[in-house]
């Protein structure tokens, strides 16, 4: 195509891409439109509304009606200022999120706004977002009940394609937080964010202390779900399960974090727990409130937490024996290199 243009002219490369790479190019431009950092959103905004609004775009590029309609109504009122987040996310996020070939990107950029540290972004994200999505759960539609499956489902597929990437994980499990919060998250994609967190830990560094913090709060909050939703309890019980073991580990600051938030939970959503009864519940509350989590008695402690067990009505996990490993036979040359440490001894 190139050999083909006028060589006193530069060519038209806007004819050289397709209506496929355009859309992956749109699907970049908004995922970064949604980044946390004032002046990338103010760069990549300010690219996207000349590309939108240009004629270049194919004709038949999906939702190039709507998106050039979304930009061009608000350059009518003011000047877009995309570095604002109290701009760009009102903006852009009810209206691209419902659209199928733009969730993912969407998802994937707002995930890192919604649960970052810088405050000013994290409200006025986490605004957009949840607003959108209770939105869709109040209106009764078919049309926002699957965009709003669709979303979620997506939040878990973003978790598994970036397991032990902490970049994402940690802001992600924020995210969740806030759906928890807001009685967002059904039965089903509560269970896959069980077993995906059940991965992150297993496969995690054991001396990751701030994951775990930060899953711990998630998982006191899938307790949150009501008994209806949960009728045999199998997301109870998986809940449960994971933070009576780290009740039993190795950090004193996890054993106590462990503690301190399944005591609230347990006394915040006391109502989900009909099956235990009031004195057992009342002995748990008793033995979290004052079991002393972040002694350096590692035996005392377990011992605490192994009594958990039989108040909740959970079976104990079986740990597998350990194997003492069979000791190395010695070369000869280590041997000859360990008589004559002992002789320099003096043995």
């Amino acid at each position: 195509r190139l050999a083909e243009c006028d060589a006193s002219r530069p060519p038209d490369t806007a004819a050289l891409l397709t209506p496929e790479l355009w859309l992956l190019f749109l699907q970049a431009t908004v995922k970064q439109s949604m980044e946390k950092i004032d002046r990338i959103r103010r760069i990549v905004g300010t690219l996207l509304q000349n590309v939108v609004c240009s004629d270049r775009i194919p004709g038949d590029l999906p939702h190039k009606a709507l998106l050039r309609s979304i930009i061009e109504r608000c350059m009518d009122e003011q000047k877009i200022d995309w570095s604002a987040p109290g701009r760009t996310f009102p903006l852009l996020v009810p209206a691209l999120l419902p659209l199928p070939e733009f969730v993912s990107p969407v998802v994937e950029g707002l995930v890192l706004s919604v649960g970052g540290l810088s405050m000013h972004v994290v409200r006025a994200a986490s605004s957009s977002f949840i607003g959108t999505l209770k939105e869709w759960q109040k209106s009764g539609v078919d049309a926002d009940a699957s965009a709003l499956a669709v979303t979620i489902q997506t939040l878990i597929d973003v978790f598994r394609r970036h397991a032990q990437e902490d970049r994402v994980i940690m802001p992600l499990l924020g995210t969740f937080d806030q759906l928890l919060t807001h009685q967002l998250l059904p039965l089903e994609p509560a269970l896959q964010l069980m077993n995906c967190i059940r991965d992150e830990c297993n496969n995690a560094p054991k001396k990751d202390v701030s994951k775990f913090l930060s899953i711990i709060t998630v998982v006191c909050g899938l307790l949150s779900l009501p008994a209806e939703i949960d009728p045999a309890r199998p997301l109870r019980t998986a809940c449960l399960q994971f933070l009576l073991v780290l009740l039993g580990n190795r950090f004193p600051k996890v054993r106590a974090r462990t503690g301190q938030q399944l005591y609230t939970a347990l006394l915040t959503f006391g109502e989900n727990f009909g099956d235990v009864d009031d004195d057992s519940m009342d002995e748990v509350l008793e033995t979290l409130l004052n079991g002393h989590w972040d002694g350096t008695d590692a035996v005392a402690v377990r011992s605490k937490r192994d009594s958990l067990y039989p108040l909740l009505r959970l079976a104990k996990p079986t740990t597998k024996p350990t194997v003492a490993a069979k000791p190395k036979p010695r070369t000869a040359v280590e041997e000859e290199s360990y008589a004559s440490l002992v002789k320099d001894a003096g043995y």
